[in-house]
């Protein structure tokens, strides 16, 4: 994905749902969107991938609106039982996104 600043975040917006179309048929071959980045088990890659998807979400809240696979995907891993206990998963603000990514790490 393209870098971003304040003076292009509104076409980095628009270009976001295609990017993620992307991410979509990369999810859509596993388990028809089910399963994981990697297969079968969760990974690290998933941990990522979700973060990076609620980083974007802070900026575009209805980014995940064109990808039902990704969205079900967010949902399926901060559902889980560590996650969910993690106060930021379910209400991310633009609090410091690095030490919430620090403090998921620690969890899993």
């Amino acid at each position: 994905m393209r870098n971003m600043s304040e003076n292009g975040k509104e076409d980095y917006i628009k270009a976001l749902g295609n990017e993620l179309g992307h991410v979509e048929r990369i999810l859509s071959k596993n388990n028809e969107g089910k399963g994981f980045l990697m297969g079968d088990q969760i990974s690290f890659a998933d941990y990522n991938l979700v973060d990076l998807l609620r980083n974007h979400q802070v900026l575009a809240p209805d980014c995940l609106s064109g990808s039902p696979l990704l969205s079900a995907y967010v949902t399926r891993i901060c559902s889980r039982p560590k996650l969910e206990a993690f106060p930021v998963m379910a209400t991310r603000t633009d609090q410091s996104m690095a030490m919430a990514s620090s403090e998921i790490c620690a969890l899993i």
